[in-house]
């Protein structure tokens, strides 16, 4: 699966939006059937992944990095395009009445 840029960058930016605990995280998608779907995963540390990457040759001569073990929620080795990392510095929070 190939992803540009753009689209890329706005997978990012709606994680970040999402409500993470302060942390780093890399962001995972894969296509299901004609969706796009993804999941963030946590570090274990500020310098140490939860899920090392891997790069798979793609049909282009180049490399895809992948998951280099099965996700979280069950999707496999490999089943998942890496797009970008992304830190949240402190969860923001809101006051309810």
């Amino acid at each position: 699966m190939k992803l540009d840029q753009q689209t890329g960058q706005s997978l990012i930016r709606a994680a970040m939006r999402e409500r993470h605990a302060p942390g780093k995280y890399d962001l995972f998608v894969w296509r299901n059937e004609r969706e796009l779907q993804s999941i963030a995963v946590a570090w274990k540390s500020y310098t140490k992944r939860t899920i090392d990457l891997e790069n798979v040759a793609n049909g282009d001569g180049g490399e895809i990095p992948t998951n280099a073990a099965p996700l979280p929620n069950g999707i496999e080795r490999h089943g998942a395009c890496y797009v970008g990392s992304f830190r949240i510095e402190k969860s923001l929070e809101t006051n309810e009445s």
